[in-house]
């Protein structure tokens, strides 16, 4: 059985999706087969972020529906990526079906190493995401509004019995910690009240690659940082590499 985790956020636009993928990356450099499941219903851009832009046919819902097989809705991201493997969401709202959802991800689970589920937190997303997953992440930006809203999000994780919450910090600049326009990292940790697992940098680097649907460069400083986030996944004490 491979290991299934969660990443999630308190407030759209905070980059989970952009996590999940680059997290993939680093995963599949260590030797990790790898699927992406988005669960963020009428917002997709999985599919974009991974390169699989214009190969999606079916959707995470056509399989919890019935109206195809997992085969067919799971698709191979393209070269350079070789062993990340993505199953979108659709574009229309739909609401998750826990059981079904639980179901569908055990049997994957056990065909991949690592389940990624980008779970938004809204129409049941992150309730059946809870249900299945080993562990969590929580996205947040240094900004008031963010960091409340990832309390939130942590609290619900915490009422739903997820074990292994962390916090990821992202799109960090650290000039403007220094002018004080947002508040430091100590506050945001304090305030969302989960142990960090990473800080990403705002760098137009992770922009462009996400957009572009590639990996970040393998010696770039940025993939570094994702590098280490994920052996703290695995549970290796490593610093967390903030570029």
């Amino acid at each position: 059985m491979g290991m299934i985790s969660m990443i999630t956020s308190g407030k759209d636009g905070v980059g989970k999706t952009t996590v999940s993928i680059l997290a993939a990356d680093s995963m599949e450099t260590i030797g990790k087969r790898v699927l992406v499941i988005e669960l963020d219903t009428g917002l997709r851009s999985l599919d974009v972020m991974s390169g699989a832009y214009g190969s999606t046919v079916y959707d995470i819902f056509d399989v919890l529906s019935g109206r195809c097989s997992p085969e067919q809705a799971i698709i191979h991201a393209p070269t350079p990526r070789k062993e990340i493997y993505v199953l979108a969401a659709p574009y229309k709202n739909e609401r998750v079906q826990g059981e079904q959802f639980v179901k569908l991800v055990t049997a994957l689970g056990e065909q991949f190493d690592h389940v990624i589920i980008d779970a938004a937190n809204h129409a049941g997303a992150l309730v059946a995401a809870s249900a299945v997953s080993m562990n969590a992440i929580v996205v947040a930006t240094p900004d008031p509004l963010s960091v409340r809203d990832a309390r939130i999000t942590a609290d619900r994780l915490r009422d739903l019995s997820v074990p292994n919450i962390r916090l990821l910090i992202n799109r960090v600049v650290p000039t403007r910690i220094r002018m004080g326009l947002i508040p430091n990292l100590d506050y945001c940790i304090d305030n969302v009240g989960v142990r960090l697992i990473g800080v990403v940098p705002e760098m137009d680097e992770i922009a462009l690659a996400a957009a572009a649907g590639r990996p970040l460069p393998r010696k770039s400083g940025c993939r570094h940082v994702f590098d280490n986030i994920v052996q703290r996944i695995y549970g290796n004490e490593v610093p967390l590499a903030v570029e």
